[in-house]
């Protein structure tokens, strides 16, 4: 990180809030980012994805940078495309709503 470009300008107000380009901004970003992929993680299923031998198993709600993240849903319980588009749009929904609180 720069310090040229990362620093406080003199005036500034520290942890005011998100400022860009500031030097705590990338740590917070880090610690937000990290707790809402968390609580997403806790309310919703994702996919359980198998290695062709069956040894190893990933479980995945999405892949993600930051606040931008591809859910990932299926339909464990009746196997039907109803319940993936539901398990979809709860996900996303549930995403949606994390990313504005």
């Amino acid at each position: 990180t720069s310090k040229g470009t990362y620093q406080y300008e003199s005036g500034d107000v520290q942890l005011g809030g998100e400022i860009q380009g500031k030097p705590d901004n990338m740590q917070l970003r880090a610690m937000e980012s990290s707790l809402l992929l968390k609580i997403h993680e806790e309310h919703c299923r994702g996919v359980e994805l198998k290695d062709p031998e069956g040894i190893m198993l990933s479980r995945r709600t999405g892949d993600a940078y930051v606040d931008d993240k591809d859910t990932y849903a299926s339909a464990p319980d009746t196997n039907t495309i109803q319940e993936g588009v539901e398990n979809m749009q709860h996900h996303a929904q549930f995403w949606a709503i994390l990313i504005t609180l």
